[in-house]
């Protein structure tokens, strides 16, 4: 047995499948529930022949069915709470790529128009994504194809129009204290996602031992410190490559 979606219902569209445990973890129905959700779902399309989407209708209007059938407990960490963490992560990147390079380079930091609008539209992004985080996963869930592209291609070009177009210079100071803070945020969102990572409800499949419960928690820890530490290593690496560039 494992808890990979996938091979607990290797049978079903996998479209289908990760929808039905995305909106069932926007609901905050346990792991083991969505493994039992799943399994059923697999016997099913197995034995019968059928897809899910005929056997069991749209995977978000059947997850809303399984969230009101089984008493759901209340999520140890709340969405909003992650949210911050991620904002908080997204204003370390953006305070440590514009101003350690200056800091090594030993240049003052200057702001311009443009830039400052695309911390504007990096900051609207994260604070919605941080006030209502299943309304804005399940939007973007809703888009499909070029639609989903178009949507994403928005604020990039929202930022590059406004560098493009907005080079005037509207502040110039030192970056050590923009640099400290930036850095300070890094960490702390980082450290707040891992957090939440390390303690969240990992998808269970039924029968699934005691044993196999504790490797696969294992797994997820080892995971998490991957996907906490990504994010600072890609940073600090884009620091490098634009410090090393030539002025």
């Amino acid at each position: 047995m494992t808890s990979d979606p996938r091979a607990i219902a290797p049978h079903v569209d996998p479209a289908w499948r990760e929808r039905l445990v995305l909106e069932l973890r926007l609901r905050d129905v346990p792991g083991t529930t969505i493994g039992g959700a799943l399994a059923d779902v697999e016997a099913h399309c197995r034995d019968s022949g059928q897809d899910a989407a005929t056997a069991f209708g749209d995977p978000a209007a059947y997850a809303a069915t399984l969230a009101e059938a089984v008493a759901v407990p209340a999520p140890r960490r709340s969405p909003l709470r992650d949210g911050v963490g991620a904002l908080v992560q997204v204003g370390g990147v953006v305070a440590t790529v514009w101003s350690v390079p200056p800091w090594l380079r030993g240049e003052e930091l200057s702001l311009t128009a443009g830039a400052a609008t695309t911390v504007l539209v990096a900051t609207a992004l994260a604070a919605a994504v941080a006030a209502a985080p299943g309304t804005v996963v399940r939007g973007l869930m809703r888009l499909r194809g070029w639609r989903a592209f178009l949507a994403g291609l928005v604020p990039v070009a929202v930022s590059a129009l406004a560098i493009a177009l907005l080079p005037a210079t509207a502040l110039t100071v030192t970056p050590v204290p923009f640099a400290v803070v930036g850095l300070a945020l890094l960490a702390t969102g980082s450290a707040s996602l891992l957090r939440g990572r390390r303690q969240g409800d990992l998808l269970v499949a039924p029968g699934r031992t005691r044993e196999q419960a504790e490797a696969d928690a294992r797994r997820a820890r080892r995971l998490a410190w991957v996907a906490a530490l990504l994010v600072p290593a890609a940073t600090l690496l884009t620091v490098a490559l634009v410090t090393a560039l030539p002025r």
